[in-house]
């Protein structure tokens, strides 16, 4: 048995929101799992500031009152915040996946974790490490929760600018430090890792210093002025993958000219710079979950229907008809697009004290493209569709408060997308994707 501990940031900093056991520890996230809400050594304190009850407090007839926390402080819009109640099942786990290091950024830690890095050495990758990641690798995510691993204390390590120049290298900033024994750790090893996905990505902050460092490990005491998540393209590189990359810059560029929600990009060389949307200007941190976290699904590329995610994140929208809106017209986007990887960890939502809400968009790319022949992971059943498309119609009357006001929000929509292929970006996409045969920029889908 472990456990690992919950923390989440706040006004006043990280603190403790709730404990939970892994029974096999060696089957990692695939184990039987509970939360309990702030439960140690046999209390559970209340997660509302100056309140704290002790079991104890209680005889054993005394009736004891259900205190729930706001939805916005729940572990998981699965998860709900009832602190008097144990909590178990996949929920739990699929929290733990959206913190858990993943795809590269994983294989990166599990070669630091085992093999000194001046060696050669390939890890198996399996659940068993799942733990030992959590507690070691998950201090730095994106969002507000993180898990409380290790203490380090001040000058364990330098503080080391990065080069930006070297951008451009998808192994930098790690691969210099190959050739020099004893410098493995000259970063915390988790620093920088925090964002999933097969892309190589780090999180580089800038500091008021003007310098760029690895998020977690930057001087103490500095004011970090922005935030950013670095792409390269995927491993083993290759000039269509480089394109693609190109053209996910160039896409949220056209999209964000055309008025859709999309975070500042920026493009060296072969790099994809991406401003974060879960940082605040003061260092703030925005819960930032995804779809399989807010469906309480574990799965990492599981295949989804999205009649049932929209079941599950209607009810819990702060507007659930423009969250239909926005929902649909993404789908569309990632279709007109040939962005075929859309894993329910490419679509995200902000928790707020009045229901999800989507984040930007991003992970917006023609993964059609790809070598590896990226397959759609989120699809319309059958008998959604009408003519391959989704049948709005009957979607907009299934699921809309107001039909109208969907209907005219989507036509909208779609007539903006409409000037996709005459934006500056288009015209600046590389010709291997704009002459690819699944790129489809029409705008507007048959019959609207």
């Amino acid at each position: 048995m472990s456990v690992v501990e919950l923390e989440r940031w706040g006004p006043a900093g990280w603190d403790t929101l709730a404990g939970i056991i892994i029974d096999r520890p060696e089957s990692g996230l695939l184990s039987p799992m509970r939360l309990d809400y702030q439960r140690q050594d046999g209390c559970t304190c209340v997660a509302l500031p100056g309140v704290t009850l002790e079991l104890e407090d209680f005889q054993e007839d005394d009736f004891v009152p259900v205190i729930s926390l706001q939805f916005v402080l729940w572990a998981s819009p699965q998860v709900p915040g009832e602190v008097l109640e144990t909590y178990e099942g996949e929920p739990i786990a699929a929290l733990l996946r959206d913190l858990v290091p993943s795809g590269w950024a994983r294989r990166r830690l599990l070669e630091r974790l085992e093999t000194p890095r001046w060696q050669e050495g390939r890890i198996q990758d399996g659940p068993q490490h799942d733990v030992r990641l959590l507690n070691e690798g998950a201090r730095s995510p994106i969002g507000d929760f993180r898990i409380k691993g290790p203490g380090i204390s001040c000058g364990s390590f330098p503080s080391i600018p990065q080069d930006i120049e070297c951008a451009g290298d998808w192994h930098w900033p790690y691969e210099p430090f190959n050739e020099v024994a004893g410098l493995c750790d000259i970063h915390p090893i988790w620093a920088g890792l925090g964002a999933g996905g097969e892309n190589p990505k780090l999180l580089i902050n800038r500091a008021d210093d003007g310098q760029f460092y690895l998020d977690g490990n930057e001087p103490d005491g500095c004011v970090i002025t922005d935030y950013w998540l670095v792409k390269w393209p995927r491993e083993p590189v290759s000039r269509n993958r480089i394109d693609i990359l190109r053209a996910e810059y160039l896409y949220l560029n056209a999209l964000g000219s055309l008025g859709f929600d999309v975070p500042e990009v920026r493009w060296q060389p072969d790099a994809l710079w991406v401003r974060r949307f879960d940082r605040g200007p003061s260092g703030e941190r925005y819960p930032v979950e995804s779809l399989y976290n807010v469906m309480g699904k574990i799965g990492n590329g599981a295949r989804l229907s999205h009649i049932d995610a929209l079941e599950v994140i209607l009810p819990l929208a702060s507007d659930p008809d423009g969250m239909l809106v926005e929902y649909l017209i993404r789908d569309h986007i990632n279709r007109l697009l040939g962005n075929s990887d859309n894993h329910g960890r490419n679509t995200s939502f902000h928790r707020t004290f009045h229901g999800l809400e989507l984040t930007p968009i991003y992970d917006v790319s023609p993964m059609v493209m790809d070598e590896d022949g990226i397959a759609w992971s989120t699809t319309w059943p059958r008998d959604w569709q009408k003519g391959g498309n989704p049948d709005w119609q009957s979607v907009i009357q299934r699921f809309a408060h107001s039909p109208d006001r969907v209907w005219a929000g989507l036509q909208s929509r779609s007539a903006a997308l409409t000037e996709l292929q005459r934006t500056d970006a288009w015209q600046a996409l590389p010709e291997s994707v704009t002459r690819h045969p699944r790129v489809l920029p029409i705008g507007v889908p048959i019959g609207l």
